[in-house]
């Protein structure tokens, strides 16, 4: 199976954050894994690792 990156704009989108500071501290508390791609250096996420968290984030949530 191949991986999809995805930005930190889309995964921002998908995990519902307002800003990429969000992002960037997952990253810090290892729970997300950036991959560096690139001559440019591009940051991008592993699109099923952010759907992981979306839905870890989704079962934490209080009911009601």
């Amino acid at each position: 199976m191949k991986t999809i990156y995805i930005s930190c704009q889309e995964a921002k989108r998908l995990l519902g954050y307002k800003n990429h500071n969000s992002i960037h501290y997952l990253v810090r508390k290892k729970r997300l894994n950036e991959y560096v791609v690139g001559p440019l250096e591009r940051k991008l996420y592993s699109l099923q690792e952010v759907r992981n968290l979306q839905n870890s984030n989704k079962s934490s949530k209080p009911q009601g």
